[in-house]
């Protein structure tokens, strides 16, 4: 209840600083642009709108399923562009389209995807058993986002830990030789899929890149030095996943020196290079650092899906000039959470400086 009247005042103050970007009417868009794809895409049909599923506000959910083809329940979203997008309409487009290509046992794949100047839509496998934190919460995916993360997260064993990360470091391994940057990796975005040889665990939302959308995590990066490229944040939203599982708890702070005994020695010593301070002060590890130690040693999960993710030379220069942008909008952000950590300190200490004015004036009211 008291993450749920967070959220309602985090909004009305959104609306309140920024009408153009926060107005009544987001919802309404998204049904609208979502009719008009459906009226395009008359073999796709809508079952149910899936209201306020998911955390971000400007994001909304729809199952639909196709006619034409045998492929399941499908969840459809659909995304406006957030703050950091920096690609031309034309370079979005292909980039969408390209999403349907990737293939890879460890990433949900994209059954359609279209793209207009006000955001995109995404469809994905419906997954019954939803994504890792509906796993841990022991919740359905269908739920309400504000009421089914309400109770404790339960703790993972060590052997699903370890399966769980193994799946996850190949996946962002894929990514990073290919040259896609991810940079939204949460528990919310690593959908399980139930099979009878155990779970398989999948990346989700490659498009939040591309749709210039803050990382779940952004708060924690722009406070932490040692995040300064998406393979950095890669490395450090890999750890918070960890330790979610580990623990059962959601790291609330940059770094933490004091991983839970209870988290078995091998898992605590990789927690301790990607979270502690000293992790932030030498460097992270690499994903390729991570996927050698001994702790995610291959798991025996069988698979028929042949990787393929290929990017044209077009594609590689939108996409590097959108990580530039990605990376110097961070960089930015760092110098900002300096200068008023810098300001705060200072008014702590009482050297701020006694400002000056020529301005005698009685205040106005």
């Amino acid at each position: 209840k008291q993450w749920y009247q967070r959220r309602v005042r985090a909004l009305e103050v959104k609306k309140f600083l920024d009408p153009t970007h926060y107005d009544d009417n987001f919802e309404e868009e998204a049904l609208r642009q979502t009719s008009m794809l459906l009226r395009a895409e008359p073999h796709w049909k809508l079952i149910e709108p899936l209201k306020n599923i998911g955390y971000r506000i400007k994001r909304s959910f729809f199952l639909v399923n196709c006619e034409t083809e045998v492929v399941g329940k499908q969840i459809l979203n659909w995304s406006e562009i957030g703050p950091y997008y920096s690609l031309s309409a034309k370079e979005m487009t292909s980039l969408t389209k390209l999403l349907t290509t990737i293939q890879h046992p460890y990433i949900t794949p994209v059954t359609m995807a279209a793209f207009n100047q006000s955001g995109a839509h995404i469809s994905r496998p419906f997954h019954c058993s939803g994504s890792l934190r509906d796993l841990m919460c022991g919740t359905k995916p269908k739920s309400q986002f504000s009421k089914k993360y309400m109770g404790q997260r339960s703790i993972m064993c060590e052997s699903d830990i370890a399966l769980a990360g193994r799946q996850l470091l190949e996946a962002m391994v894929f990514l990073q030789d290919r040259g896609f940057p991810y940079g939204h990796l949460h528990s919310g975005n690593i959908m399980v899929d139930t099979t009878s040889n155990g779970n398989i665990y999948k990346l989700s939302d490659l498009e939040n890149f591309l749709l210039g959308l803050p990382s779940r995590h952004r708060h924690l990066h722009v406070q932490h030095g040692g995040i300064k490229t998406t393979l950095d944040a890669d490395v450090y939203n890999f750890g918070l996943v960890l330790y979610e599982m580990a623990t059962g708890n959601v790291l609330q702070t940059p770094t933490t020196d004091m991983i839970p005994a209870t988290v078995p020695s091998a898992l605590r010593a990789i927690l301790e290079s990607i979270l502690s301070t000293s992790a932030q002060r030498d460097g992270l590890p690499t994903l390729d650092d991570l996927i050698a130690d001994i702790f995610f040693a291959p798991t025996t999960t069988s698979t028929h899906v042949q990787p393929v993710l290929k990017l044209s030379s077009k594609h590689k220069q939108a996409i590097n000039i959108a990580t530039s942008c990605y990376e110097a909008s961070l960089s930015n952000d760092h110098k900002s959470v300096n200068q008023l950590l810098s300001s705060i300190q200072g008014f702590n200490s009482g050297k701020l400086k006694k400002a000056e004015t020529n301005d005698r004036s009685a205040p106005k009211i």
